[in-house]
Formats: structure tokens, sequence, C-alpha cells
């Protein structure tokens, strides 16, 4: 599924590849989010993986994506509790992510999304305080 959606957006690749969860991870995270809440775990793990991924190593990935996630979640919380992030941090991040939803609906080229990568990686260092 994640696969697909890369393809045809250069820049979502490009900030995938900065994230600190595995391409697998993020993939079966977004299989778990779409469709029938009630779908079984069986039909997930079918359209993660056509060639018949088992159900445990789709569980098991997913639930380690899910603990990454918190996991990352909660050294925000506690860098900015601490005074390691600049105070407006999450109004910034929020905006940064407005923005890129906006730059999805265009076609970018791969310069364009490295150029906004590169942004990024600036905005990110002005938000930390060390």
């Amino acid at each position: 599924m994640l696969k697909d959606i890369v393809k045809e957006d250069s820049l979502l690749q490009e900030v995938v590849n900065k994230c600190n969860l595995t391409f697998k991870q993020l993939d079966y995270l977004l299989i778990q989010c779409s469709g029938d809440m009630e779908e079984k775990i069986s039909d997930k793990t079918l359209r993660a993986n056509k060639q018949g991924l088992s159900k445990s190593s789709f569980v098991i990935t997913r639930n380690r994506g899910k603990i990454n996630l918190k996991q990352a979640l909660y050294s925000l919380i506690v860098a900015e509790y601490l005074g390691l992030l600049s105070s407006d941090c999450f109004v910034s991040l929020e905006k940064t992510t407005f923005l890129l939803k906006s730059a999805k609906e265009k076609k970018l080229s791969k310069d364009q999304a490295r150029q906004i990568i590169l942004t990024l990686e600036d905005l990110v260092d002005r938000i930390l305080l060390v």
C-alpha cells in the first residue's frame, strides 16, 4: 500500500527516508488504519503481501511500529517539557504538516521535493534548542 503511494509522491519518499519507523512498519500501520475496522487480520495480511505474509509477522511488525510511534510522541513531549524544543514547536510542526499535505496535491519533481526537505531540515534545526 505505502509502496504505491510513495511511487506517486517524491516528497513522501524523502520524508519516509528520514523517519524512525521502518517502511514495513509504516506500511502495516497504514493498512491497519485503512478500510473497515472490522476487517480480519488475515485479510489485512493478504493486502500487505499478496505472497502470503503470516498473521504473526504482520501483527508483530504493526505492533512494533505502534510502539515506535508512541515512543516518538513521548520523546517530543518530554523534550518540550524539559525545554529542549522551542516553545512553538508543536505549532510549527502542525503548520509544516499542513504545508506538506498541500504539496501532496501537486506533482513535485525530485528536485522540488529535495528543496522542501532542506527547508524541513532547517525548520527542525530551529525547533531544537540543543
